[in-house]
């Protein structure tokens, strides 16, 4: 039986302009740019992503992806684009195999802190958990809430 609620808690204005900035660089670079842009997003967009309440955030680089990338496309060349489909499911699997549950060290991946004052949210800085207004201790992980 399934079990388990997924959350996506990004908003759409902040995603264009991530995309904006990224592919502003990516041809000011002329492409150079570009694996750590693909990184950039795909940080974002699973520091977006809750699994019953806890956040996720990704750790891969650009310069990781571009090594996947450059793997990828020379074995798909020398193949004769065979290898594509392969080289695809290697590029997931390294943005998944870089995909953790966010540690309390890990605050800049929890929560959007400027977002949250705006709105008068409050996330509790251990484990990235949604806190109720009054709240002293986080429900999630019992840490005190400095506030």
């Amino acid at each position: 039986m399934a079990h388990g609620k997924f959350e996506f808690i990004g908003k759409g204005s902040q995603y264009l302009w991530l995309l904006i900035w990224t592919t502003v660089l990516t041809i000011l670079t002329v492409g150079i740019f570009g694996p750590w842009a693909i990184a950039a997003q795909i940080r974002w967009l699973v520091s977006h992503i809750k699994i019953d309440g806890k956040q996720l955030c990704f750790k891969g680089s650009g310069g990781g992806y571009f090594a996947n990338w450059l793997l990828m496309m020379f074995l798909t060349i020398i193949t004769l684009g065979i290898y594509l489909p392969w080289g695809i499911v290697r590029l997931v699997r390294w943005i998944v195999s870089n995909t953790y549950f966010a540690d309390p060290g890990d605050v800049e991946y929890l929560v959007d802190i400027k977002e949250a004052k705006k709105n008068n949210v409050l996330y509790c800085l251990h484990c990235g958990a949604q806190l109720l207004p009054d709240t002293l201790f986080c429900e999630q992980c019992g840490t005190k809430v400095e506030k």
